[in-house]
């Protein structure tokens, strides 16, 4: 590998991400358009539909539909609701939509189910899991029993007892997820009867 070769590789190498926008490799690595069709001819890259690319060590991955849809909406963005579900082993369910949380004035015309927020609260709850944003398990269970439009009470309440059965998280940190969102008033109905039945079960 010659020494061009080598500070390609080297740039790609500061993009934290493995699925990634032309734009992204532009202003995060200081790539220009020639350098990253060098680096698909020499193999370190794939190009997905509009413009996205791939890292090759990455390609085929299980969850590299996740990266590439976050990729095409842009930042901010995140995985949420479902498809958090899916990442943390939540649910069995393969939901036929990828869903992220997006700004509110933000459209697009992706295969993706966008749920626009007026204030996602992205500084709360947000994590990365392999350079995927997501909500983490809290934030992601708290959402599901504040959103009766895509999840109704019953389906709600045993998504978030599968998770403390299985030991994934606890009433503690879900009161606190609750308060940082400023939701624990809202929910204190919900949390109170989802801890009365699990010690029940106990």
């Amino acid at each position: 590998m010659n020494t061009k070769a080598q500070e390609r590789v080297k740039k790609l190498k500061r993009i934290n991400k493995w699925a990634f926008s032309s734009k992204e490799a532009i202003s995060d690595a200081g790539l220009s358009y020639y350098e990253l069709n060098l680096l698909l001819h020499e193999g370190h890259l794939m190009k997905e539909e509009r413009g996205i690319f791939v890292k090759k060590l990455h390609a085929n991955s299980e969850t590299d539909h996740y990266a590439v849809a976050l990729a095409q909406l842009g930042e901010p963005s995140a995985l949420c609701l479902w498809s958090a579900l899916v990442l943390h082993d939540l649910t069995e369910e393969a939901p036929s939509n990828i869903w992220a949380y997006v700004p509110y004035e933000k459209t697009t015309r992706l295969k993706i189910k966008t749920v626009r927020k007026r204030n996602p609260q992205w500084e709360i709850g947000i994590e990365s899991i392999n350079g995927i944003r997501v909500t983490n398990i809290e934030r992601t269970l708290i959402d599901i029993l504040l959103d009766r439009k895509h999840f109704p009470e019953v389906q709600a309440y045993k998504i978030v007892m599968d998770a403390i059965r299985v030991k994934k998280t606890n009433f503690q940190k879900l009161y606190a997820m609750a308060k940082k969102l400023k939701a624990d008033k809202r929910l204190k109905r919900d949390l109170l009867i989802l801890e009365e039945t699990h010690v029940s079960f106990m």
